[in-house]
This record gives C-alpha cells, sequence and structure tokens, in this order.
C-alpha cells in the first residue's frame, strides 16, 4: 500500500481532506502520530468523530479552501453517501480554512477527495507544501470542472511545485 510503499519519508501529520467516514484517517492514524480529518457533511463528521475511539485523529467540520471562507454544501443520494461543496456564501454554511491556516512545521501527506474543489485546497497549502515536502494524494476525476477547475489545473500546480505524477 501507498503507507508502505517508501514513498513517504515523514509519519508526524497527515490531512485526510475529504474524510467522509474515516476510511483513510483509519489508515493514516495507525502509521502517523497525528491525523487532522477534514470533512465537510456535518453528519459525516459527526459520525467520524463520535464513532471513534481515534485518539491521534481530529475531526474538523471543515471543509479545505484557498481562503478562510463559509462555504455551502449539498449531500448527495442516500444511497451513495456523497457530499459536496457548491459554493462559497457570504453567511451560513459552514466553515471553510486552508492547511496553510494550520501552521504546520512537518507534514508527511496531504490527501485530497474533495468533489473538485482540490486546486483551490492545493492553492491553500502552498506554503505548507513548499516548506514541508509532504506526498500528495490528489483525487482527479473531473469533479471541478463545475466550478470552474479542471483536473490539467491540479497536475499544473502540482508540476510547477516539483511533483511527479503518479499512477
Amino acid at each position: 500500500t501507498l503507507l508502505a510503499s517508501g514513498l513517504i519519508r515523514d509519519f508526524s501529520v497527515a490531512i485526510d481532506g475529504g474524510a467522509h467516514v474515516g476510511c483513510w484517517s483509519d489508515l493514516m492514524r495507525e502509521r502517523f502520530e497525528r491525523v487532522l480529518a477534514f470533512e465537510p457533511s456535518p453528519a459525516y463528521a459527526n459520525l467520524l468523530h463520535n464513532a471513534r475511539d481515534w485518539p491521534n485523529v481530529e475531526c474538523h467540520n471543515a471543509a479545505l479552501c484557498d481562503v478562510k471562507c463559509r462555504v455551502e454544501s449539498f449531500s448527495g443520494k442516500r444511497r451513495t453517501m456523497t457530499s459536496r461543496l457548491v459554493r462559497k456564501v457570504s453567511q451560513g454554511g459552514i466553515p471553510g480554512r486552508t492547511v496553510d491556516s494550520l501552521k504546520l512545521d512537518r507534514c508527511g501527506l496531504i490527501k485530497l477527495d474533495i468533489e473538485g474543489w482540490e486546486y483551490p485546497a492545493l492553492l491553500g497549502a502552498l506554503k505548507t507544501i513548499r516548506r514541508t515536502r509532504p506526498f500528495v494524494l490528489v483525487e482527479l476525476a473531473g469533479h471541478g470542472k463545475r466550478i470552474g477547475y479542471g483536473d490539467q489545473m491540479v497536475r499544473d500546480l502540482l508540476d510547477r511545485e516539483g511533483y511527479d505524477e503518479l499512477f
């Protein structure tokens, strides 16, 4: 698996962007000292927070974005159990924050599976990425098109930062 592949060298902190019910957080908690799980859906964040006895996992009901903001989310069909961010809003919604606002000295892994918001989240993580050089795992499934961010924008950003694409 990725966590045992040797590609990750720093097992201090992992970020699970789009944690959902905690599948990746569960894997991360076994290897990392600290896992920061971000899930914008209040229902899934609550489930992750309350149903797990994982002392090294911190669950945040928040979205990862390019700036501090408020975002509106939409929960998908019941059987798919998905949620996605719709847009930034001036009031209500859920908190959006940047990875950089965490002010991490160390970070070994940033995983983003956030239904098209990967590009803005990476913009909000650039200082951390440049400082800590974590392994970056990003879902590229074309979801960003609906909000103006193509997968190629993510690839180009990571390429400019010196990352190689792995499949």
